[in-house]
């Protein structure tokens, strides 16, 4: 049970400041319990706000003391009493803005319904990530995310922890769409959430994103386990082709025998890359080695580097150019 305490002045600051020397503040916990909560709000105050950790024991006698220039030990204070003091249940938004520097923002996002740290921390990873932000730190027994970018970064986050932090059940829709406006490269600025609904198990989910990942080229695909939520951030052409697989591997997938696929022409530059996408389905080879032998034939006798299977369906995921893609047809009817 949580004691009572009396309220403790959060800053205490340094009597003397000597001329030239930077001074030191020291920030006094009063609400967090264990140690390891402790440095877990020091981490987080020391990287987002960029200040300095003199000692090196940053919780020494439940104390912090940190060296910075004032708005940012400003921002390191305000961001220690809202850690040290974390109300999840406070709907207002956690949101602190700074002068003069272009990742502006920092926001604390209370994630409510991943029961379990290593939701919380796909999730925390997931936004990290897709939304290219270099500080995000996670203060975990609030389930508290802490984000500091530019304005567009933190609307991507907003969106995606609005998308994923959601009881378990909620989702009915099979995918979510978002368009980046700016601070984007290569143009990738499409992010979707594709929920897929089909796989029984976290081992068929991971097989499926990691095709997508592979055969679409796509640099910034993440899962999250427990609603098979799967976050992809790419360009146009590239979103095509993760749609059109996500379709063939998981929302077609019924359980029951599938015909080969039409072949999917993916508009590319880079001739060398394969033009041609094909998923084929075997459905006769019963035992997965089998089936993973079957694969190692097709790729080695096409030549296509990229071949690769998702073994609940026996789907068989082909991608080169339109002549290898062909050539794979007959050699799967021998299979059969």
């Amino acid at each position: 049970m949580r004691s009572v305490r009396f309220a403790v002045p959060a800053l205490m600051a340094s009597a003397a400041i000597v001329q030239g020397q930077t001074p030191t503040t020291t920030l006094q916990f009063s609400g967090s319990e264990s140690t390891q909560s402790m440095r877990e709000i020091a981490v987080a105050v020391r990287t987002i706000a960029d200040v300095i950790t003199p000692s090196d024991d940053s919780v020494s006698g439940r104390t912090m003391s940190i060296q910075g220039p004032p708005e940012r030990t400003k921002l390191a204070q305000w961001l220690f009493n809202q850690l040290d003091q974390a109300d999840p249940a406070n709907t207002a938004k956690h949101e602190y803005q700074l002068a003069g520097s272009e990742e502006n923002l920092v926001r604390i996002f209370y994630i409510h319904n991943a029961e379990k740290v290593q939701n919380f921390q796909e999730i925390a990873t997931a936004v990290r990530t897709v939304a290219d932000i270099r500080r995000a730190f996670t203060y975990n027994v609030p389930r508290a995310l802490i984000v500091r970018g530019t304005t567009d970064q933190v609307a991507l986050a907003e969106w995606m922890v609005g998308e994923l932090d959601q009881p378990a059940g909620a989702h009915a829709q099979s995918s979510a769409a978002y368009q980046m406006t700016s601070g984007f490269q290569f143009n990738d600025k499409d992010v979707r959430i594709f929920y897929l609904t089909h796989t029984a198990t976290v081992q068929d989910f991971q097989e499926v994103a990691t095709v997508v990942r592979s055969i679409a080229d796509i640099r910034r695909v993440f899962t999250y386990n427990t609603p098979r939520a799967m976050v992809v951030r790419c360009d146009p052409q590239q979103m095509e082709l993760a749609e059109w697989l996500v379709n063939q591997l998981d929302t077609m997938n019924t359980g029951q025998a599938r015909q080969a696929s039409e072949t999917f022409s993916y508009v590319t530059p880079y001739k060398d890359e394969g033009v041609a996408v094909r998923v084929f389905f075997l459905n006769h080879v019963g035992d997965r080695w089998d089936f993973q032998r079957e694969a190692e034939k097709v790729r080695t006798a096409t030549q296509a580097r990229r071949v690769f299977t998702y073994n609940a369906p026996r789907a068989l995921i082909v991608r080169g150019s339109a002549d290898q893609v062909k050539a794979v047809e007959p050699l799967v009817k021998n299979i059969e």
